[in-house]
């Protein structure tokens, strides 16, 4: 069993990404509690924008089996 969870980047304000969380993962019972404290819920934080490519670079960095 896996799960794809929304990410935010956070260099923007709204997400618009999924990466792929499988049972075998450490953190993988955490998503359901996270998701119940977090759903729906709006970030407050001021930051700076990121570019498209700064982002897509990032997550590459980060998540590289879900940006094939």
């Amino acid at each position: 069993m896996s799960l794809f969870v929304p990410v935010v980047h956070i260099g923007e304000r709204e997400g618009g990404y999924v990466i792929g969380v499988s049972r075998g993962e450490p953190y993988f019972s955490d998503i359901p509690k996270l998701w119940k404290k977090h759903a729906r819920s709006t970030s407050s934080r001021t930051f700076e924008e990121s570019s498209l490519t700064e982002i897509i670079g990032e997550f590459a960095i980060h998540f590289p089996d879900d940006c094939s």
